[in-house]
């Protein structure tokens, strides 16, 4: 990033700032898409005497032109009809993510880094009231020079903004990359927390657009401060900077709503902002191995819903090296396993009521070879061996008893995944070292013993190591996020969720109903991700399209009808 060389313009710009400032329906009978129109276009409240934008300019931060919005004629008056809604207090809610500019140089399945009327129109007719607008400051600010705007951008987000007034559409800006930022989940992959010139472009930014749209009401629009602060980061240090980028904000619009994303990926609610008057966005994506599912060149796992998670790290230190599995496996069952890691050489198999139905080699290949693609040694402890293999068996006879058990030289081995489908059953089970209690090494706790009862409950023989994210678990998370805000008075949203298109379509129609269920009964509104990306029901690239839904040609694009029903079952506004 060649930005540094102008970063003085930027800052010098900034200190004027801080001088400024001082610091729907609930149901859908037929699906019909909006007549397209032009993207980019003058608002109707552009005087007939005042020169038309110019669309390729570059405007200083400082300047008027990117300071004074645009907006259609009758906005604010559409937006004073909207609900209220502040920190504590929000209306009924329930949207999708526009991600058009979330990301610079990133183009979602091809669509370009701009806002249109048709799509605002067409979410305000499939029943939503809210858009969630992820944005990335490098599209906006030049990348060589951060001191100067791409009006072009602003003017898009002013029409955008325009066009949610007129469709009765909520629109919530959000942060989602910038200068020294990026959602990645790996907090030692940004910069922006110790480089204070990176801080200030944030910091312009936000001062920016709370200045150009200080008019518009909170009915109508809102900001969310920064997208998922990433893992392993110091909360204190999360809190201080959010509180610098609401003074800028405040310093024009004092009540205006503001979000700030929950710590770690946007999962544990940030207590040292609840006296900030702020309120405060989760997203859920348990469990991954559903919502993130990818299609293997080996073995389609397929996603899955219900899922074990825990301990896969199985050693000879604690015991036998076994992972057991106790339940009722008809004759015909299909058990898929990944092992991605093994120590020294020997044998892994399976066993089904004491039989062997399985067994694979390791012995000490070396990489490249019989699916070894690293080894390295460690200590006086000797080889550790990487693998990619994925095996599937097929159970010969009814089973009670399942054994995944190392022998030989192998001192331990890392299960990464298991399935297990019965029919119409299915359970998986993928490691998950973070669901181990706290204080609590892998190294202390013995090897797993899973328990399938008749009535489908999950359990581990030491009530110790795992958890299971099933419909009760979602409810009970939920249930954690509105006793939060009920404690704090703080207004609480889970502004992300969704399922990526390779899943299984029938466990993602029932796990969306799950997710949505436990939102409504909590009382907590919810936007999903995205709207015609590979995450949610509307495809606009055919080969994203979901295996098994029935579709609909829409707009540019195409509707899952029954993804698109189990949301629209669930708007509560």
């Amino acid at each position: 990033m060649e930005y540094k060389r102008t970063i003085s313009l930027l800052l010098f710009a900034v200190m004027a700032l801080g001088m400024l400032s001082g610091c729907g329906n609930s149901q859908t009978e037929k699906i019909e898409p909006a007549q397209s129109t032009s993207t980019i276009s003058s608002t109707d409240s552009t005087s007939t005497t005042e020169p038309a934008p110019d669309y390729n300019r570059l405007v200083n931060v400082s300047g008027e032109e990117a300071r004074t919005a645009v907006l259609a004629e009758g906005t604010l008056e559409l937006a004073a009809q909207l609900p209220d809604a502040s920190w504590n207090s929000l209306p009924k809610w329930n949207g999708v993510t526009i991600s058009n500019m979330h990301e610079y140089g990133h183009e979602v399945d091809g669509q370009p880094q701009v806002f249109s009327r048709e799509d605002m129109e067409n979410i305000s007719k499939l029943g939503f009231n809210f858009v969630r607008v992820p944005l990335d400051t490098r599209i906006f600010f030049d990348w060589d020079d951060p001191s100067k705007v791409h009006l072009e951008k602003l003017v898009n987000l002013d029409e955008l903004i325009s066009w949610g007034a007129e469709f009765g559409t909520h629109v919530c800006i959000d942060v989602h990359f910038s200068f020294g930022f990026t959602t990645d989940g790996d907090n030692t992959n940004d910069t922006i927390w110790e480089n204070p010139e990176e801080q200030e472009i944030f910091l312009s930014f936000w001062d920016m657009l709370a200045e150009r749209y200080k008019e518009v009401p909170s009915n109508l629009l809102s900001f969310n401060l920064m997208n998922e602060p990433n893992w392993g980061l110091d909360e204190e240090v999360y809190a201080d900077f959010m509180r610098r980028a609401m003074n800028r904000i405040r310093a024009y619009t004092p009540d205006r709503l503001i979000f700030v994303d929950m710590l770690n990926t946007a999962k544990d609610p940030v207590y040292s902002l609840a006296e900030d008057k702020v309120a405060q966005s989760f997203h859920f994506y348990e469990p991954s191995a559903l919502t993130h599912t990818t299609i293997h060149d080996n073995f389609d796992f397929g996603g899955a819903y219900p899922v074990i998670s825990g301990k896969g790290f199985i050693s000879q230190h604690v015991g036998s090296a076994e992972f057991v599995i106790e339940g009722s496996f008809p004759s015909g069952t299909k058990v898929g396993f990944i092992i991605d890691e093994v120590h020294m050489g020997g044998a892994i198999s399976l066993t089904a009521d004491g039989k062997e139905v399985f067994s694979n080699e390791y012995d000490y290949d070396a990489v490249g070879e019989d699916g070894c693609i690293y080894l390295y040694e460690e200590g006086t402890g000797g080889e550790y061996r990487g693998y990619n293999n994925i095996f599937e068996v097929v159970l010969p006879e009814d089973t009670c008893v399942l054994r995944l058990v190392a022998s030989g030289d192998i001192y331990w081995f890392n299960l990464s995944k298991m399935y297990i489908l019965t029919g119409e059953k299915q359970y998986m089970f993928e490691q998950n070292p973070d669901s181990l209690p706290e204080g609590v090494t892998i190294e202390s706790i013995p090897n797993p013993h899973i328990i399938i009862n008749e009535d489908g409950t999950i359990i581990d023989e030491g009530n110790l190591l795992f958890k299971v994210v099933d419909k009760a678990y979602i409810h009970d998370r939920f249930a954690e996020y509105k006793a939060f805000s009920e404690e704090t008075g703080v207004a609480v949203m889970m502004q992300e969720f969704g399922v990526y298109y390779p899943a299984d379509y029938g466990l993602t129609l029932e796990y969306l109903n799950d997710l949505l269920d436990a939102a409504n009964a909590n009382g907590l509104n919810w936007c999903g991700w995205d709207y015609f990306g590979p995450f949610n029901f509307y495809s606009v690239v055919e080969e994203r399209r979901r295996e098994g839904a029935t579709y609909e040609e829409f707009s540019n694009g195409w509707i899952a009808t029954e993804m698109l029903e189990v949301y629209q079952k669930h708007l509560t506004q």
